[in-house]
């Protein structure tokens, strides 16, 4: 299992062993061109132990296993960057925040400068 780090183990029904990218990422089919039907580690279980080790190396190298591979690394990675959703929340509401505050910043310094302004309307006739 530390060498084939996809390997998995299934005890229901049919007892064996499974590619967990595989199971998880599959299509219908795969191989060359496409058109052969997957069973053995994707959608059965594999039991024939004493094939096991080149079974496994030729399964590491098919094209469908490395595409399944990097699908799981991609959607691991994908979870990995998102934040929890009340954290999400939480930054939208700080970023929302600021915002108001800003606004405020600015209608409070108009208030505050509006009675400089008035006294200024009778000396320079501003209107």
């Amino acid at each position: 299992m530390a060498r084939f780090t996809w390997l998995a183990y299934t005890s229901i029904e049919d007892q064996g062993a499974l590619c967990k990218y595989c199971v998880i990422f599959h299509q219908e089919t795969g191989g060359k061109g496409n058109c052969q039907n997957l069973k053995n580690l994707v959608t059965k279980p594999f039991n024939r132990w004493k094939d096991a080790i080149e079974t496994f190396i030729n399964h590491s190298k098919c094209h469908y296993h490395l595409s399944n591979q990097l699908y799981a690394d991609n959607f691991i990675t994908s979870l990995s960057k998102c934040s929890h959703i009340a954290l999400q929340l939480d930054s939208v509401k700080a970023q929302q925040i600021e915002r108001n505050r800003k606004k405020l910043k600015s209608i409070i310094d108009t208030i505050l400068l509006w009675p400089a302004r008035i006294a200024c309307e009778g000396i320079f006739g501003f209107r």
